[in-house]
């Protein structure tokens, strides 16, 4: 009987023990997580690139966009201000990498980028369309595969990759912000633009007589999701939970409306963004 008690005495302290172990490794994580950071710190720091109307200047030279507005939202939800990092976006992932700012808040979800930062749920999707200035007739896409033609697309992000791929041939001219694209394809400069599926309702209504979109299908589905460094399991689930939170109650959805649905934030949009940079 006494060795029976004395044998489960040991496993009562070998579990204490090891609960107790558990606890402080589960502690020491957790101080080490980027949301234990920026807590201490009081502040979200964000990367900001200009791609309206994700990330664009108001005429008031401040950033507003639908990624401003989930920015502002975590830090709120949060308890701590919110701080953005202007950057451009060929470089936002090493800026990400080098500890310049917590998160990117709408990162273009693949495998490539996986293999280096880690991903919360996704809040978005959007398909890549494309664009042609009227003097170039495009029936098929194959059109597009030639040596003689250009496309424009934003330097760095999924819409490059996505020429590259699908038309091996074309001449790729690659632009910082969606204005950039708008004029280059718009002037002539290019023949056509790939572009994210906001963009090509945005710019079809302003130049009807200069732009057409030939292809009703969009392509490469891609989902955005909010980028963060890798080996922070306590961050990954803080900003999965907020986003499944915020699509429950509709805030994502009716953000999601007014900035991709809507046009009533173009006259908030300053002529020049190098004022918020």
């Amino acid at each position: 009987m006494k060795l029976t008690k004395v044998l489960i005495g040991l496993v009562i302290v070998a579990l204490i023990g090891s609960a107790s172990g558990l606890a402080l490794a589960h502690k020491r994580r957790a101080a080490k997580s980027i949301i234990n950071k920026i807590e201490r710190r009081g502040t979200l720091v964000v990367a900001a690139g200009i791609f309206e109307p994700w990330v664009t200047c108001s005429t008031q030279g401040t950033l507003i966009g639908y990624e401003i507005d989930l920015a502002k939202k975590i830090a709120e939800d949060m308890g701590v201000e919110v701080e953005f990092v202007p950057v451009q976006w060929r470089y936002i992932q090493w800026g990400l990498l080098a500890d310049q700012f917590d998160i990117i808040v709408s990162y273009g979800v693949n495998a490539e980028r996986a293999l280096r930062v880690n991903y919360s749920s996704p809040h978005q999707e959007f398909g890549i369309s494309i664009v042609v200035n009227t003097k170039l007739t495009v029936t098929k896409l194959a059109e597009l595969n030639r040596s003689s033609v250009t496309i424009a697309a934003r330097k760095g992000a999924t819409s490059q990759t996505f020429v590259e791929n699908m038309f091996p041939q074309t001449t790729v001219l690659t632009f910082e912000t969606a204005p950039e694209i708008q004029n280059a394809v718009v002037a002539g400069t290019a023949h056509a633009a790939a572009v994210y599926e906001p963009n090509q309702v945005e710019w079809l209504e302003d130049y009807p007589d200069t732009l057409y979109s030939p292809f009703e299908q969009t392509f490469d589905k891609i989902a955005g999701a909010i980028a963060l460094r890798k080996g922070d399991a306590d961050a990954v689930n803080f900003f999965n939970s907020w986003v499944a939170a915020n699509k429950s109650n509709g805030w994502l959805q009716e953000r999601h409306q007014y900035w991709f649905n809507t046009r009533e934030w173009v006259d908030q949009i300053a002529a020049d963004a190098s004022q918020c940079q």
